[in-house]
């Protein structure tokens, strides 16, 4: 576990359990899209708002979640993926490839372009408008 406690920018973040090198960092504090993005990008060299690549990673993001102080089971986080630069194209922040995807019923909305995780919908995806104010989880 050292090893993997290493490679965190500091104590606060949580390091992960199927990826050697990611880490993450829960946020209780309600922003927009754009101010999680700006608030994860000023806590760590290379960190954003949450990218999922697989099913392990968004299990291990979802029980982060619900295991936070502060958090409820109706709370929504935000993920750093949004259709912003192309509609109907979902891109992650940190580049990582949009291949695996875990979207609602009926979703993903083509009205809204910021995509959230929601905990009361077993952790499944929806859009929502990027300047409505949630929490949000950081990773690095």
């Amino acid at each position: 576990m050292a090893s993997l406690s290493a490679s965190c920018p500091d104590s606060t973040w949580t390091p992960s359990s199927h990826i050697p090198t990611r880490c993450y960092l829960p946020v209780t504090q309600a922003q927009s899209w754009f101010a999680a993005e700006n608030y994860c990008k000023g806590k760590a060299p290379n960190a954003h708002i949450s990218s999922i690549a697989n099913g392990f990673e968004s299990a291990e993001v979802a029980a982060l979640l619900e295991d936070a102080p502060g958090v409820h089971n109706l709370d929504s986080f935000w993920l750093g993926a949004s259709d912003l630069l192309v509609q109907g194209q979902y891109q992650w922040t940190d580049a990582t490839p949009f291949t695996y995807t875990n979207w609602y019923t009926n979703q993903p909305d083509k009205t809204n372009d910021c995509v959230l995780l929601e905990i009361r919908f077993s952790s499944k995806w929806i859009t929502a408008d990027c300047g409505e104010q949630h929490f949000f989880v950081c990773a690095v």
